[in-house]
């Protein structure tokens, strides 16, 4: 089993990415219990991410990774 630890988090403008719809790119850096690291990038509607706590947003982002990863969400 693999722990993911979120070490930073970045913000961007919202963009115009055509047909109406802004979002937001957020981007990330972690580390793995293993000592592996990892940058990347998620992106999130501008609608969702002005109604997300921002507490909130570091699990919004580790789920995204996870299932981006092909993997689920241990609660």
């Amino acid at each position: 089993m693999n722990d993911f630890q979120i070490t930073n988090i970045t913000i961007a403008n919202s963009d115009d990415l055509g047909k109406g719809t802004n979002m937001r790119k957020i981007g990330y850096s972690g580390t793995f219990s293993d000592s592996s690291h990892v940058e990347g990038f998620v992106m999130m509607s501008e609608d969702k991410f002005m109604t997300t706590n921002y507490v909130d947003l570091k699990n919004i982002v580790a789920t995204q990774i996870i299932k981006n990863l092909g993997g689920n969400k241990n609660e």
